[in-house]
């Protein structure tokens, strides 16, 4: 994406758009295409995993509760 914001001048009072097409999760198997883990308070240690999941290592294990929004 720095790529693309570098492309497009923001200055002179115009508008730019950059419309984006993006998956949820995207990288990650263990909440991507999972609706019910993409709006979750996860803990400091699900956090790590995921940061490691998201650098190749094994599968986060994640126990968090999904938020319900009403």
């Amino acid at each position: 994406m720095e790529k693309v914001f570098t492309k497009f001048p923001f200055e002179g009072g115009k508008t730019s758009v950059i419309i984006a097409e993006t998956v949820r999760g995207k990288g990650l198997p263990s909440i991507e295409k999972r609706a019910d883990r993409w709006f979750v308070n996860f803990k400091q240690d699900e956090i790590e995993q995921l940061l490691k999941e998201l650098h190749g290592e094994k599968q986060a294990q994640l126990t968090s509760e999904t938020i319900v929004a009403r």
